[in-house]
């Protein structure tokens, strides 16, 4: 398993690793979410879990978050961090997150939303854009979306924004290899979808 190989690792070459979960209660059903504390504890590395609320109950901004040790020394590490670090949490946020970590029925419907929307957008382009790869996620609500055979030039990110009028996230922005690829957020409106999808279908048309 790669997150087993990547513990064994951090500790062999004494690597801090800061894992951010903030997405993991935004799994699917039938996926299984694997920590990785458990798996920093069993390979002696040293680690700690970074998670909020902010997305899975959409409370982003709110200016909360929790930062878990994976073990007692790096909990005694996380007690010298500033004083700061704690209070500037705001009151507000906190109580976002313990009202939110409480409700599981949002973060249930939540769930069915973005995965019926994953169901749709795997079927729109069948439709209306085959040329797209769709690259399906197993949690969160972003899609990533292969554009380059579109015949929309080398950035059909920058062609879509312009001329479909459909915002997307530049796969340039998210690293090596991005280049003609995008990402889509899934929690939104089917309509929403539908009027993406039909109206870079029509840019297409065009050229």
């Amino acid at each position: 398993m790669t997150l087993e190989t990547l513990a064994r690792l951090a500790a062999q070459y004494d690597v801090f690793v800061i894992s951010d979960e903030i997405h993991a209660p935004l799994t699917y059903p039938g996926v299984a979410f694997t920590p990785f504390a458990p798996l920093a504890l069993a390979a002696g590395a040293r680690a700690v879990t970074v998670t909020s609320a902010s997305k899975g109950w959409n409370v982003a901004g709110l200016r909360c978050a929790l930062v878990i040790a994976a073990d007692d020394a790096t909990n005694e590490l996380l007690g010298r961090l500033p004083d700061e670090v704690a209070c500037r949490t705001s009151i507000l946020g906190l109580h976002a997150n313990i009202a939110a970590f409480s409700c599981t029925d949002w973060l249930d419907k939540t769930i069915d939303q973005i995965v019926d929307n994953d169901s749709l957008l795997h079927s729109l382009p069948c439709e209306h854009l085959p040329a797209v790869i769709y690259h399906r996620p197993h949690a969160s609500y972003l899609a990533w979306l292969d554009l380059r055979h579109l015949g929309l030039g080398e950035s059909p990110y920058q062609r879509i924004l312009d001329d479909a009028r459909v915002a997307l996230n530049n796969g340039e922005c998210l690293g090596l290899g991005g280049r003609g690829f995008a990402r889509l957020n899934l929690a939104c409106s089917p309509d929403t979808l539908r009027d993406a999808v039909i109206r870079i279908e029509a840019l297409v048309a065009q050229c």
